[in-house]
């Protein structure tokens, strides 16, 4: 096998590492149980966080000196770092020539893993870390159990027995001594019990921790999780490819996210007075707002070739008259301070009396609402922090990213049957009172499934 950092083999590295901490017991165990369960110590050492020197000239025993940077090697293995599973993979394929998506492939079964797990334990052994047991415990498989029981016995002195020696009378005596009774439970006894496992009755070389197959569908989202994050915002373009329709079918809905249906769509744009809804209510044309915005408005063609209308609402504030226009932007609210601005879109079905649309609230949400906020204090994309582009478990609903017409949008699976698409608009050129450029929030609020979402997007225009 080739040689780490240090220019050692993975067993020379094992034995120094072990025979430096000799003295101890916790470090040797933590050395032990990751040699044993995978190849962590070699990729620990070509990263630079294994350090080995010459013995002490005073060392009468000639060990090695060594330092192991646990907590540092702990904080590469989180997303992203130089010890973190996807790297690790990325690299492992780059070394191998191989060109395609390194999730599209299964990596070779007799390849060691590298389970973050056992590297907590590890350093938990070590004394540099403290861990959570049963979180850290409950997903191993029988095999890798049997060497953490070996580390854990290793770590210990249940290997001799104390006892008092006794006066010829029976009385106790100052002495004490103790004699070897050997490991409670062996490195030996954990090899065998891989051996088992194994059903091939011979020796081996260190093994592996195994993929449980125990949840098919856990096992597929982790594969569809890594395919996203190595392509964060893919083009999306009909029809869908594999891969989209793969994460955009992995989507979990979550509680609620936005606005769903018009009615609650409207209820949170509403001024004063409850009771009269028509009141709050101040509708414009998509002329008016194209021309506030400086750019058109997205044109959803398969409801509008369809007969539906699109309706533009903003919330009557109490300063304003009725039929009042569009504020400019850069305006001050009446105590001086700048004004944000949301204008409510709802794709209207041709039996509907838009005059009375106010009152009529979509309990269903079945129709396709949309939403522009403007505010003078939202930041450029370019100064929002950076963050994963796919989670597919958050409790408000799972997201991903897609690209259409080079602008860069989310796709949220808000609730079930419920879709929200929303991405960052430039306006004109003309800075607001902030001197900035303008740029407005876009959502739509679908009520369909991510994929039919997504491709409802792509086949309408001025998206984007």
């Amino acid at each position: 096998m080739p040689a780490g950092g240090n220019g050692l083999s993975p067993q020379e590295l094992a034995e120094t590492l072990e025979r430096a901490f000799d003295e101890l017991s916790g470090p040797p165990a933590a050395v032990g149980l990751l040699h044993r369960t995978g190849n962590w110590l070699t990729a620990m050492d070509e990263a630079g966080f294994i350090e080995i020197e010459p013995p002490r000239p005073d060392d009468p025993e000639a060990r090695p000196r060594a330092r192991i940077a646990w907590l540092e090697a702990l904080a590469a293995a989180e997303y992203g770092g130089a010890l973190a599973s996807r790297s690790l993979d990325v690299a492992w394929y780059e070394q191998r020539g191989v060109d395609e998506q390194p999730y599209g492939v299964e990596p070779d079964p007799d390849e060691a893993r590298r389970d973050v797990p056992l590297l907590r334990l590890a350093a938990s052994l070590a004394g540099a870390a403290p861990v959570d047991l049963c979180s850290e415990l409950s997903g191993l498989d029988r095999p890798t159990t049997a060497v953490v029981l070996a580390a854990l016995s290793s770590a210990t002195q249940a290997h001799t027995r104390q006892y008092r020696r006794l006066l010829p009378d029976g009385r106790p005596s100052t002495w004490s001594g103790s004699t070897w009774e050997g490991p409670l439970y062996d490195w030996a006894d954990a090899e065998a019990e891989a051996r088992r496992c194994r059903g091939d009755g011979g020796a081996g070389a260190p093994w592996r921790q195994e993929r449980l197959a125990l949840y098919p569908a856990a096992e597929e989202e982790a594969a569809i999780a890594r395919a996203a994050h190595a392509n964060p915002h893919p083009v999306a373009q009909l029809p869908l490819s594999e891969h989209l329709l793969r994460v955009l079918g992995a989507l979990r809905p979550g509680g609620s996210a936005g606005i769903r249906g018009g009615g609650r769509a409207f209820r949170r744009h509403r001024g004063r007075g409850e009771g009269d809804v028509d009141s709050t209510l101040l509708p414009y044309t998509r002329a008016e707002v194209e021309d506030w915005l400086g750019f058109a408005l997205p044109t959803l063609a398969p409801l509008e070739e369809a007969g539906h209308r699109l309706v533009c609402l903003k919330s009557r504030n109490f300063w304003e008259p009725e039929g009042a226009a569009l504020p400019a932007r850069g305006s001050s609210l009446p105590n001086g301070e700048p004004m944000e601005l949301s204008i409510a879109l709802r794709w209207v079905p041709p039996e509907v009396d838009s005059t009375r649309l106010a009152r009529h609230d979509d309990q269903s949400g079945e129709w396709v609402t949309g939403l522009i906020n403007y505010s003078p204090f939202t930041r450029t994309p370019q100064e929002q922090p950076e963050r994963r582009a796919t989670s597919l478990t958050e409790p408000a609903g799972a997201y991903t990213g897609i690209t259409v017409n080079d602008t860069r949008m989310g796709v949220q699976h808000s609730l079930p049957g419920h879709t929200r698409i929303g991405w960052s608009k430039q306006g004109p050129d003309t800075p607001d009172a902030t001197g900035k450029g303008v740029w407005y929030g876009m959502a739509l609020h679908l009520p369909l499934e991510p994929i039919a979402a997504v491709e409802f997007i792509l086949a309408s225009r001025a998206i984007g």
